[in-house]
């Protein structure tokens, strides 16, 4: 198994002590980080760089229909939503988003609904389908590489399309198909994880683009990245009020309880709200609890 990748293979949420388990290890004794070295700070960013880049281009190739199926692998709350939405969204009607828990009919409706060639359905967050075999079979069948897809309902639940018409039993999909999952799928095969069938079948039909974060100091690299590429700025944030943030992150960061762009907003929204308390409110509601 490649060096620093969970057993599991998933990334899992939460404290700074798991989003930094990738490429580093931790002292058991003082709870401290301890990472190996292997790359400048420089070569992390253009490594970054270069794999959100070609999420962009990929999933620009999806929405001009030349690319059917995607599967997007990263670590949670850096920006890989952020980047296909941004591309995806400029198509307006023709973009379908489904968020949070899939069940087995509501994936269905949704690829019959965007079934037509030149639509684009998003899925993300939704690693509940790996929890069910039949969610599962028809993501497979939305992703086969073949000209034709079909897509078979084969349980007696009849469903109603949102037009009020019988939804039939089997449909072709010509859309184009998008995976957003914080799981690993190369580590869980290598782990022999009992769902290794079904990764490899998905890594068979679609493009598989694993944004390959390792360690800590990727996930500082990549929230720098952003946040210099405009994302407070955005939100009203002065660049003096920008760096002030980021020399916030960085001298407290194995104090968070997650390093990601979602703390990021989080601590600029105090600063904005409260700018002479703001560092005093992020140490309540932003560190780890002190046991």
């Amino acid at each position: 198994m490649p060096k620093g990748i969970p057993a599991a293979g998933f990334r899992r949420r939460g404290a700074a002590r798991d989003v930094a388990a990738f490429n580093s290890h931790t002292n058991t004794h003082t709870g401290e980080f301890v990472e190996t070295v292997t790359e400048t700070d420089e070569e992390i960013e253009t490594r970054l760089n270069d794999a959100f880049d070609v999420l962009s281009l990929i999933t620009q190739a999806a929405v001009d229909g030349h690319t059917k199926a995607i599967i997007v692998s990263g670590a949670p709350g850096l920006g890989k939503s952020y980047t296909v939405e941004d591309v995806v969204g400029k198509i307006g009607e023709r973009a379908g988003f489904v968020k949070g828990f899939a069940r087995p009919t509501g994936i269905y409706k949704t690829l019959y609904e965007y079934k037509h060639s030149g639509n684009v359905v998003v899925f993300d967050d939704c690693d509940s389908v790996f929890s069910d075999e039949t969610a599962l079979n028809l993501l497979k069948a939305a992703c086969d590489s073949l000209d034709t897809r079909r897509i078979n309902w084969g349980a007696e639940t009849n469903m109603i399309s949102s037009d009020g018409s019988n939804m039939p039993r089997q449909f072709e999909f010509d859309g184009a198909i998008i995976f957003i999952t914080n799981l690993d799928f190369e580590a869980m095969i290598a782990s022999g994880n009992k769902l290794a069938p079904h990764l490899e079948a998905l890594m068979s039909r679609a493009h598989y683009i694993n944004l390959g974060m390792k360690g800590k100091r990727d996930y500082l690299v990549r929230i720098k990245q952003v946040i210099k590429a405009g994302m407070l700025l955005k939100r009203g944030v002065s660049e003096a009020q920008q760096d002030e943030i980021l020399s916030f992150i960085w001298e407290n960061v194995d104090k968070f309880r997650e390093l990601s762009l979602r703390m990021v907003i989080k601590a600029s929204d105090l600063f904005k709200s409260h700018p002479d308390q703001w560092k005093r409110i992020a140490a309540s509601t932003l560190f780890k609890s002190v046991r």
